[in-house]
């Protein structure tokens, strides 16, 4: 495996690397952090003077920072799954490097990336019509749907990534026997790097999240039923950690299932190999050359047998266990200090009744 990782490396140096980009492509990193800092300094200005600067007041203000922090992550998210891909590349077969390519050109699928950010984004104009804002006038109602329908097809196309990952690393350990080497250092079969990555993606998602929900817990909307705004407040609250988890354990336990399956598929053949050479190591007319040499060979069996016993069957390892426990422990309690605490004490007695 070590040899197919190092070859493959050279051999995709300078290549054109397998395409994954959002919806926007214009302009570079800076360019497209650019565009939402001016977007929503726009929005501020414009739904500034509609609601008679009340926009400081109903926490509007923080939709800008909503959608530069979703830019942001898009960016820093498309740079880890670059890396996921080439690290996935490396470990192919040659052979095998072509069809993998042309399985995620058919999973990275623009169209329905673009129907998915428009399905959110009118799923977030009908909410906020459905829990309705407290302006009076047309221009900053206007101005608030048509900004929050923004939010909602970015945020859409961020959930269609995250689908497509899922099926990425799905297509990925369809090669399990090919790609996982238990020999690597990683004590995971050399895809530790899966688990790191959806970390990741799961800790931008979980930030995105949390601002967002702060938002809507705390902006007065107006139902008309308030246990209508009542729960879709809650529902939102709560969103940002299912989402959160079912990044991570979306694609991790078909993993761990690949992983199991690889392991008992390496045991077998290895405890086979061992009752052959104790087998070929009992016969009575062995010289002691091939003696010693059937006991080095079954000593580095055993060996392997050691390394694929202690073979790790989930994806990730302590530091970033502990890293993403503090980052969920300290947005728990973040969420909680800045939504949670008051939203609890205000409704969970009328929910309970």
């Amino acid at each position: 495996m070590g040899n197919i990782k190092e070859k493959n490396s050279r051999i995709l140096k300078g290549k054109k690397q397998i395409e994954f980009k959002t919806l926007i492509t214009f302009g570079n990193t800076f360019t497209r952090i650019l565009l939402a800092f001016i977007v929503g300094a726009a929005f501020f200005t414009i739904h500034y003077k509609t609601t008679n600067e009340r926009t400081l007041e109903d926490s509007t203000w923080l939709l800008p920072v909503i959608l530069f922090v979703l830019f942001a992550s898009l960016e820093i998210g498309m740079h880890f799954i670059r890396n996921m891909l080439f690290e996935m590349e490396v470990r192919l077969n040659p052979k095998d490097i072509n069809k993998f390519k042309l399985s995620i050109k058919k999973i990275i699928d623009r169209k329905k990336m673009f129907f998915t950010g428009l399905f959110f984004a009118i799923l977030y104009v009908v909410l906020g019509m459905l829990i309705h804002t407290p302006y009076n006038n047309t221009e900053a109602m206007t101005s608030f749907i048509i900004f929050f329908s923004i939010i909602g097809f970015f945020s859409g196309e961020a959930i269609r990534i995250n689908y497509c990952i899922y099926k990425i690393i799905l297509e990925f350990i369809k090669k399990k026997e090919s790609v996982f080497d238990f020999t690597d250092p990683d004590g995971c079969a050399g895809i530790e790097f899966l688990g790191n990555s959806l970390i990741m993606f799961s800790s931008i998602a979980l930030l995105n999240g949390v601002i967002s929900s702060i938002f809507i817990v705390n902006f007065n909307f107006t139902a008309d039923i308030p246990y209508v705004a009542l729960y879709i407040k809650y529902f939102w609250l709560l969103l940002p950690y299912v989402a959160a988890i079912t990044i991570i354990i979306g694609p991790a336990i078909p993993i761990h299932s690949a992983l199991i399956s690889y392991k008992l598929f390496i045991e077998t053949g290895l405890t086979d190999k061992v009752e052959q050479k104790r087998h070929s190591m009992n016969k009575k007319n062995l010289s002691a050359l091939g003696s010693s040499k059937l006991q080095g060979e079954y000593s580095f069996i055993q060996k392997q047998r050691e390394d694929i016993h202690v073979l790790k069957t989930w994806p990730f390892n302590i530091r970033s266990n502990m890293k993403y426990i503090t980052f969920l422990t300290t947005n728990s309690i973040a969420t909680y200090i800045t939504t949670g605490q008051n939203f609890i004490k205000k409704y969970l007695p009328e929910i309970l009744k």
